[in-house]
């Protein structure tokens, strides 16, 4: 699916790694680190405590995009997203 994508779309493998899999790709290390500390700290055997070490694990990743991987067009339309503000969609 992603070859196809990326031939409709016009975009090179190097252009899909520099802004999208690379971006993505980042904020992994702080997840797993979230995820490999709160399993030793909790040993989550429960599904609350398991839904709560996920919970943090997804604002760890996303608290490390939005610092660390996003690009500036990309945070507001996050952030916005976050807020409940509507945010219209531009084709570039």
């Amino acid at each position: 699916m992603l070859p196809y994508a990326m031939r409709v779309l016009h975009v090179s493998p190097g252009v899909w790694a520099r802004e999208i899999g690379i971006p993505a790709l980042i904020p992994v290390a702080p997840l797993a680190v979230t995820f490999y500390v709160l399993d030793r700290l909790v040993s989550p055997v429960g599904l609350l405590a398991l839904g709560l070490v996920i919970g943090a694990g997804g604002v760890a990743y996303c608290v490390a995009y939005l610092c660390l991987a996003a690009t500036p067009a990309g945070r507001d339309m996050n952030l916005q997203g976050l807020l409940g503000r509507a945010v219209p969609f531009q084709w570039p």
